[in-house]
C-alpha cells in the first residue's frame, strides 16, 4: 500500500529528474544530454539531470563537468571514482530531488517529444508507479546488425515491451524506464541495498534495472508499460556480435536466478530460510534439466546462435547457483525488511482512515 502517491506538488517543486549513469561514454554521452535538455515545449515543466560519471578513464568527466558548467542549477554531476552501474544509480538517484525519476543510458537519445508524453502518463492518477518506453537502433547501428542477431536484437533493450502473463511480476528494461520518487525513498528506508550489480566498468553484469521493479511490488506498486513513448539507442558495433550476445546470455542468467528468488518471495508474507533452501534446490533441478536439453541442441546444431544463447544462459544460472550463496542472507534480510515496511504502512493507512471515518487508501497493484 503507498503513502501519499496521489499528493499534490508543492511550489517549485522539480517534477522529473533525469539520471544518466556513464562509464566511459564519451561517444555518445553530449548528444544524450543535448537531447534532454533539447526537450520540446513552452513552458516545460521543472526538471533536473544528474550525471553519475563511474571509473572514467576517457572523457566522459570533462563531458559531464562541462554541461554542468553551461546549465548551473540545472545539470549536476557526480565523479565516482569506483565503476559500477549499480553504485552509480543509488549516488544519483539519492542526489535526485524531482518527483519522478527516468533512467536514461549514456547511448540513449530521447524524443523531442519524450518528456511531455511521459509526464502526461506519470501524473495520470491510474499511475501504478513504474514506466517503461519502448527504443529503437540509431540508423547507424541498424547498419551495423547482421541478419544473424537480428531476432535477438531485444536482449540489448531494443524494441517495444509487453506485459507478461504467465508472470505475477512485471519488468522494465532500465533505459527509459521512469520511477516514482517514492520507490526510492521507501528503499532507502528499508536499507535497501543492490544483489545485482549491473555493469562494473568493462564487466558484463546487468539486472539492476529488474530488481527494481521487483522490489517495487514488493511495496505494493507494479510496472506498466507505454509503447508510443520511444526513445533512440545508439549501440556501438562491437556490441552488435554474437559473441557480445552469448556474454550477455551468461549474464541474464545470472539475473534470472535472483530475479526467480524475488518472484518466489513475492507471495509470502515472511521469507524463512526453508523458503529459500526450497527455492534454491527447485532453481538447481530445472537448471541441471535445461544444462542437458540446451547442451544436447548445441551438439545437434552447434553453429545455431539460438542454441549457444540458450546455453550460454543455463550456464549463467549455474554459476549464479554456486556464487551467490554468500548474498542469500542480505537478500532474506532485504525481502524481510520491505515487507515489514509495507506491512507497517498499511496498518498506518488503515487507522487513519478509521479516525477520519473512510475507506482505506486502496493499493496501487
Amino acid at each position: 500500500m503507498v503513502v501519499g502517491f496521489d499528493s499534490p506538488m508543492r511550489p517549485n517543486e522539480i517534477m522529473i529528474s533525469y539520471v544518466v549513469c556513464t562509464h566511459n561514454g564519451e561517444r555518445t554521452l553530449a548528444r544524450c544530454l543535448a537531447a534532454i535538455i533539447g526537450q520540446a515545449g513552452t513552458g516545460r515543466a521543472a526538471y533536473e539531470v544528474v550525471i553519475a560519471t563511474n571509473g572514467c578513464t576517457d572523457g566522459s568527466v570533462m563531458i559531464a563537468g562541462r554541461f554542468a558548467a553551461a546549465h548551473p542549477g540545472l545539470v549536476r554531476h557526480i565523479d565516482i571514482r569506483q565503476p559500477g552501474k549499480s553504485l552509480a544509480l543509488r549516488s544519483a538517484f539519492n542526489a535526485a530531488s524531482g518527483r519522478y525519476l527516468a533512467v536514461i543510458d549514456d547511448d540513449n537519445y530521447l524524443s523531442p517529444e519524450w518528456e511531455r508524453a511521459v509526464l502526461a502518463r506519470v501524473t495520470d492518477p491510474a499511475f501504478r508507479g513504474v514506466l517503461g518506453t519502448a527504443a529503437d537502433l540509431t540508423a547507424e547501428a541498424v547498419r551495423a546488425v547482421s541478419p544473424g542477431i537480428a531476432p535477438f536484437i531485444h536482449m540489448l533493450a531494443v524494441g517495444e515491451q509487453q506485459a507478461n502473463p504467465a508472470s505475477v511480476t512485471q519488468l522494465a528494461w532500465g533505459a527509459g524506464s521512469v520511477f516514482s520518487r517514492e520507490i526510492w525513498d521507501l528503499l532507502r528506508k528499508a536499507e535497501f541495498d543492490f544483489i545485482l550489480q549491473g555493469r562494473v566498468g568493462p564487466t558484463l553484469v546487468a539486472g539492476e534495472d529488474g530488481e527494481l521493479c521487483l522490489t517495487a511490488y514488493l511495496l505494493g506498486y507494479a510496472v506498466e508499460y507505454d509503447n508510443s513513448i520511444r526513445l533512440q539507442h545508439d549501440i556501438k558495433p562491437s556490441r552488435l556480435t554474437a559473441d557480445y550476445l552469448i556474454k550477455m546470455a551468461r549474464a541474464d542468467g545470472v539475473v534470472s536466478f535472483v530475479m526467480y528468488l524475488y518472484q518466489r518471495a513475492y507471495p509470502r508474507r515472511r521469507l524463512r530460510w526453508r523458503h529459500v533452501a526450497w527455492d534454491l534446490a527447485s532453481f538447481a533441478v530445472a537448471a541441471v534439466l535445461r544444462l542437458g536439453l540446451h547442451s544436447a541442441g548445441f551438439l545437434l546444431a552447434p553453429g545455431r546462435l539460438e542454441n549457444r544463447i540458450r546455453l550460454s544462459k543455463t550456464c549463467g544460472r549455474l554459476t549464479a547457483l554456486r556464487c551467490f550463496g554468500t548474498k542469500l542472507p542480505v537478500f532474506a534480510r532485504q525481502v524481510n525488511r520491505l515487507r515489514a515496511l509495507t506491512t507497517g504502512q498499511a496498518a498506518r493507512q488503515s487507522r487513519s482512515a478509521a479516525n477520519q471515518g473512510g475507506p482505506a487508501a486502496p493499493q496501487k497493484c
